[in-house]
């Protein structure tokens, strides 16, 4: 739980929870413990397993993405050249 919740643990161990979704200070504790159930019964899920081959699929979708967006970069760069007047001497 400590490595999944790293920056809600201080230095000391100490798990730092806040609310303020009411102006209400005992509504507040209230969501806090709410929210202290919820991060334990995330935490005791077991792990997802992440299948290789589906994990290669990410990894080229995301390759391919950033090469979409780096060419439509260069698109758009070309296009709003093209509507500058073009300086000759």
């Amino acid at each position: 739980m400590m490595q999944m919740y790293k920056s809600l643990i201080n230095k000391e161990g100490h798990m730092i929870l806040t609310s303020e979704k009411t102006r209400s200070q005992s509504l507040n504790m209230a969501d806090c413990l709410e929210q202290i159930r919820t991060l334990v019964e995330e935490a005791c899920k077991p792990p997802v397993v992440v299948d290789p081959e589906k994990l290669l699929r990410i990894q080229a979708r995301k390759a391919r993405a950033a090469a979409r967006r780096v060419e439509e970069k260069r698109w758009k760069s070309l296009q709003k050249r093209l509507r500058q007047p073009s300086v000759e001497f």
